[in-house]
């Protein structure tokens, strides 16, 4: 049995063990794949990679290097291999590593052929764990998983890198990782994994894949928020309100009750297509400087459900454009049962609504039973033929929960 992995084309083990002699004769290969492990986990994982520092617990090393695997990583820190540092989270402490030198971190890569049996059981052992779909997915989303088969492949041009090409890779041999995460409980999976550049080498059966989107989804789902806040403290307006079967009358409403003027300005900005650039513009006029749609997108997340302690001129903006949604969420970031990270309530709230709105109502409707889906957090990928359910359902769905229908925008990879 044999295994071949991926290492930068610049690291020349055996002229480093020349220079470096190590003190306790250590295996070549092992040495090799833990290199692998640190410079291309992100294609396992890519949240475990945090500003190019890749984080590995010591159990995964012990498993896969061996009790031994101490040695190896002293052995690559005072060879000026890798560099080591300390990650404390609040469940464990483990350790951070990246490569010592630029010239090792190189985007190209050469192939290495394993034979250490001991380690290539290990790896099989390691792999087969690691590429491995969650209780929870197997027993609540198997209408999900299901489209995970065979009939799922990707497309691998020649000149597609490495750390691009293994993910494409995986796919292709079905080796699929899903689970479901605990803050917002999110579906995380291969695609949900995949950079946007590679969704257009995507295949089900064949044909490409198309991705129907929410549009500013997180931000439209504040809109519950909002309504949530007027149902409490005018019912009367929220039942007029939700009564009306158009967006325009609805919104016209609200603007002419003084109190929730700005709450109509917000709703229209985020059922459009402008919410960005509206707040763009705004800034670009207040400050005097060139600030674009993709600025805000941004920076707009990491200031608005910041601590409420945190300031920033975009954040300030918000407040002075929708002073009403900004002091329901600040509200939601001060009064919460966390105990810990309070300002996250909000996130966690907005990420566990989307979930259970796209994977339980969206994606478990009887008309998409036997429609290929896919998706990535606030979209959707199927087939062409069958976008234009996809994107009713949706529609209707977030309509029904929301009261105001939403933006829905249709991304064909490939024409």
């Amino acid at each position: 049995m044999k295994k071949t992995i991926e290492i930068p084309w610049t690291i020349d083990i055996d002229s480093i063990l020349s220079e470096y002699p190590p003190e306790k004769k250590l295996k070549k290969d092992r040495l090799l794949y833990l290199i692998y492990l640190i410079y291309y986990m992100q294609v396992f994982n890519p949240r475990n990679v945090m500003s190019g520092k890749t984080r590995l617990h010591s159990q995964i090393l012990k498993k896969v290097i061996g009790n031994d695997y101490s040695h190896y990583v002293k052995y690559l820190v005072e060879s000026d291999v890798i560099i080591k540092t300390d990650y404390f989270s609040p469940s464990n402490v483990s350790y951070q590593y990246e490569m010592a030198h630029l010239k090792y971190a190189a985007v190209h890569s050469k192939t290495i052929e394993l034979e250490d049996k001991t380690l290539l059981k290990n790896v099989k052992e390691f792999e087969e764990d690691y590429f491995s779909i969650s209780i929870n997915v197997r027993k609540n989303y198997k209408y999900l998983k299901k489209w995970f088969n065979d009939k799922l492949t990707a497309d691998i041009p020649d000149d597609t890198l490495f750390q691009q090409k293994i993910k494409l890779e995986y796919i292709n041999e079905n080796k699929y990782r899903m689970d479901i995460d605990g803050f917002g409980k999110r579906l995380h999976s291969n695609l949900t994994n995949l950079p946007r550049e590679l969704r257009s080498n995507l295949r089900y059966d064949g044909e490409s894949l198309v991705e129907v989107d929410i549009k500013n989804c997180q931000f439209y789902l504040v809109i519950k928020f909002l309504l949530n806040y007027i149902k409490s403290n005018s019912p009367k307006l929220y039942n007029e309100l939700i009564s009306l079967e158009n967006d325009l009358d609805k919104l016209e409403l609200l603007k002419n009750s003084v109190e929730y003027d700005d709450a109509a300005l917000y709703i229209k900005h985020a059922t459009s297509l402008e919410f960005y650039e509206n707040l763009a513009n705004r800034f670009s006029e207040k400050h005097d400087v060139e600030f674009t749609r993709d600025d805000v997108k941004k920076h707009l997340f990491e200031s608005i459900f910041s601590k409420s302690n945190h300031y920033s001129r975009l954040k300030t903006l918000f407040k002075e454009m929708y002073p009403l949604v900004y002091e329901i969420i600040d509200d939601k970031k001060r009064n919460n049962k966390l105990k810990k990270d309070k300002h996250k309530a909000i996130s966690k709230s907005l990420q566990q609504l989307e979930s259970s709105l796209v994977l339980r109502d969206i994606c478990k409707n009887p008309s998409l039973e036997n429609v290929p889906l896919f998706t990535i957090h606030d979209a959707i990928l199927t087939t062409k033929e069958n976008v234009s359910l996809v994107k009713n359902i949706i529609e209707n769905t977030l309509y029904s929960n929301i009261y105001f229908k939403p933006n829905v925008e249709i991304k064909y990879y490939t024409e």
